[in-house]
């Protein structure tokens, strides 16, 4: 069975999966095989909102080549053979074709943080199928105020992440 834990403003802070647990603190993730008592990690390094780079534990040193969704595709290490590993998805976030082992870390499809255990990835404040390509449950923040009438005007957030999403300022500027 896995289990989450949340802090109050609704960000994932741990995932406790049959084998292992990981916790999450912003841009780094620390992964304990609870079987073995290793512990291995990755740091995410961003520039302008965007995820460039990764290094994990063992020293590797990846830059990250995202697609307009902020989906990491490419990973090019940066030793002198400089290893391209590359992963595709299906439109609605599930794999495609044969999939090769990632690099570090289990952010996936749109940024979020893919669950091997449960096959779901968490996208804020909620799970997500990639299977269905649907949210497992309704959106807390947005549910009353965007289901029935509502201001157009007024500010779409992302799950419980304060602030607007990326295209909404090119629809207030219409």
């Amino acid at each position: 069975m896995t289990n989450y834990v949340y802090d109050a403003a609704g960000n994932q802070l741990v995932v406790r999966d049959p084998g292992t647990s990981t916790f999450y603190d912003g841009d780094a993730q620390l992964t304990e095989n609870t079987a073995t008592g290793t512990l291995s990690g990755v740091r995410y390094y961003s520039l302008g909102g965007a995820q460039i780079a990764q290094r994990t534990s063992a020293g590797v040193v990846s830059d990250l080549i995202p697609d307009r969704q902020g989906t990491d595709q490419l990973a090019i290490s940066t030793v002198a053979a400089q290893t391209v590993t590359r992963r595709q998805f299906l439109p609605f976030g599930s794999a495609r074709g044969t999939s090769t082992t990632w690099v570090g870390g289990t952010k996936s499809y749109v940024g979020g943080a893919a669950d091997p255990t449960t096959g779901l990835e968490n996208l804020g404040a909620r799970n997500y199928d990639t299977v269905d390509g649907r949210f497992l449950s309704a959106d807390p923040a947005c549910y009353r105020r965007w289901g029935r009438s509502s201001d157009l005007r007024a500010q779409l957030p992302a799950g419980l992440r304060p602030g607007p999403s990326p295209w909404w300022h090119e629809v207030q500027q219409l």
